[in-house]
């Protein structure tokens, strides 16, 4: 299932740490309420099928990912936009005691099947057995920052947006979000610092009592006692704190109001401890630190162990820096969208003294199933059932080429490169320019079916890569296999950046911009010369010109079309190449 992009309900900003008012002892700040449950170490990382060493095989593009969150499996793809992550949403199974999964498995065209085996993962490096496809091997991508940053933004297009919610209704424990250095096999830190988007406001569906406790943003050095902290940011009633070596909790100058989105950023080095909560700014000084000593844990927290109450944290896009390597390193992040809503978060790589921390959202919970793409058919022609590499003419009697022989350089053939649909597009190179006395350009056209149609509608989608671009590229109406410009009916040019309509006079004017490496989606209708042009689902009858707007009508009115071409170049450069696909017309 493709999910629908849509406006995230809740935002959130930024904000950490939560510490506790009271001196609970050594590691006994928490006690994790909820039983920890095993987690899977299939869920969370951005598994890469396509290459174990993490290395896209693709000419073009990013690797296709795939996101287990353990309930569902994410599947990211930017075949239809190179670098533009589209989700497939499934559910799938995970005994991770067993080691055995079953999921949904997509080939090289994008075609989704339920594969299952056993599996293992060892260093990053995700090994499943399967009957129907072998031994599938996966590489970790988290690491990678371009793979990353592309499934946030797929993620905030979609509306997928998770985050921990953190609660106090337990008369025996804080509510609380630990994070232990050592748990993740990381070193205690020096130097470092923490970022966290957080929110701090009244729960209206909470079963504590009515009453408001502080929330906390605690760094701790050897243990969780109040005296080991290295710092703590404290939030109360729309007051801004901290906690000092006396175990008392001081207050700045700033304030915060409930509900509202926090941005909060804690540094510390030896004898040095600052935070900032959104404008509002304070450091330690040297001797305020409880304990100077390098920072172990990351807590949120909410109460205290003595009461429940009303209150709510949400947070949201939690680091964890390190200076100790002499530069600043992200060690640790999470935005909790590899998790799936409901998820408690008491096992690893949080703490098991986490409680009453669950991942909250808007992930859909049940899933469709995935559509495949649009088999050959059900448009006129995707180009997905040719060989790669073949001339389209040689793959499909029903195209005519011109200007692509073997006296010229120009292709026109069928590619995996990109695609709108499936996994094949039409690829069109001028690459012949002055390399024989006249220069041509590549032209593929398709004649109708009954003959001249003085009434009807053809659609294509349009890829102008950035480095393809040198001249234009055309989609031709008329009644010449070459695209001649006197046996032209109509014309649609794709410019730089302005996609363009041919005029009754022949001139070319602007209907609308677009983006290069960017599928564009062109139907041009016509009945006898009245011309529409739908660009990206936008209708265009007319275009302005000089602040007056002119109908769009052809520019040859003594015949109609009898063919559709593309086309692209000219006869004097070389370079311009061009991706079309999902050719239709009711006229082929």
């Amino acid at each position: 299932m493709e999910i629908s992009k849509s406006a995230i309900a809740v935002a959130i900003s930024a904000t950490f740490l939560f510490g506790c008012d009271f001196d609970v002892g050594e590691d006994s700040s928490g006690g994790g309420s909820e039983p920890t449950t095993p987690t899977s170490e299939v869920i969370g990382p951005l598994w890469n099928f396509e290459d174990a060493s993490g290395a896209s095989t693709q000419a073009i593009g990013l690797p296709n990912v795939y996101v287990f969150d353990g309930t569902n499996l994410k599947y990211y793809d930017d075949d239809a936009t190179p670098n533009t992550y589209e989700i497939k949403l499934t559910p799938y199974t995970d005994d991770a005691e067993a080691g055995e999964i079953t999921f949904t498995y997509y080939d090289e065209a994008g075609t989704g099947s339920e594969v299952s085996g056993t599996y293992t993962v060892d260093n990053g490096v995700f090994t499943v057995d399967t009957a129907s496809e072998g031994v599938l091997i996966g590489a970790d991508d988290t690491s990678n920052a371009d793979i990353k940053a592309a499934v946030d933004a797929a993620n905030a297009d979609a509306g997928f947006n998770n985050y921990v919610q953190i609660i106090d209704t337990s008369d025996t424990d804080t509510g609380e979000l630990r994070l232990k250095l050592a748990d993740n096999d990381f070193e205690p830190i020096t130097s470092g610092k923490v970022t966290v988007d957080l929110v701090y406001q009244e729960d209206e569906d909470s079963i504590g009592d009515a009453n408001s406790k502080n929330a906390y943003i605690s760094l701790y050095a050897s243990g969780t006692s109040t005296t080991n902290l290295h710092g703590e940011i404290a939030l109360e009633a729309g007051k801004i704190k901290y906690r000092d070596n006396n175990k008392a909790l001081v207050e700045i100058v700033g304030t915060y109001e409930e509900g509202e989105d926090l941005s909060i950023e804690a540094n510390w080095d030896d004898g040095v401890f600052n935070f900032k909560v959104n404008d509002v700014e304070h450091s330690y000084t040297a001797n305020e630190i409880p304990e100077n000593a390098p920072v172990e844990i990351v807590a949120i927290r909410l109460g205290d162990n003595g009461s429940t109450n009303n209150y709510e944290v949400l947070a949201d896009n939690l680091k964890v820096y390190s200076n100790d390597s002499g530069s600043e390193a992200l060690i640790f992040e999470d935005n909790f969208d590899s998790y799936s809503v409901g998820t408690i978060l008491n096992s690893k790589p949080y703490n098991n003294n986490s409680s009453e921390a669950v991942v909250v959202g808007n992930t859909p919970e049940e899933p469709a199933d995935p559509v495949d793409p649009p088999a050959p058919g059900e448009i006129t022609d995707n180009f997905d059932s040719y060989t790669i590499g073949t001339q389209i003419d040689a793959a499909n009697s029903d195209y005519i080429v011109n200007q692509v022989d073997g006296s010229t350089n120009n292709i026109a053939s069928i590619s995996d490169v990109v695609a709108k649909s499936g996994s094949n597009s039409l690829y069109l190179e001028d690459n012949n320019g002055n390399n024989i006395d006249t220069g041509t350009k590549p032209v593929v056209s398709r004649y109708f079916k009954g003959g001249a149609a003085s009434s009807g509608s053809v659609s294509t989608s349009v890829y102008i890569p950035a480095d393809g671009y040198v001249k234009s590229s055309y989609l031709f109406l008329g009644t010449s296999e070459s695209a001649s410009s006197s046996a032209r009916f109509t014309e649609i040019a794709f410019g730089s950046s302005e996609v363009k309509f041919r005029n009754q006079s022949g001139s070319q004017k602007a209907l609308a911009n677009y983006e290069q490496d960017t599928w564009v989606d062109v139907t041009v209708a016509w009945v006898d010369t009245a011309i529409t042009v739908t660009i990206n689902g936008e209708e265009f009858t007319s275009y302005v010109d000089s602040e007056v707007e002119y109908d769009l009508v052809a520019e040859n009115d003594t015949g109609a079309p009898t063919l559709f071409a593309v086309y692209n170049g000219d006869g004097k450069t070389t370079g311009t190449y061009t991706y079309f696909d999902d050719l239709d017309s009711e006229l082929f």
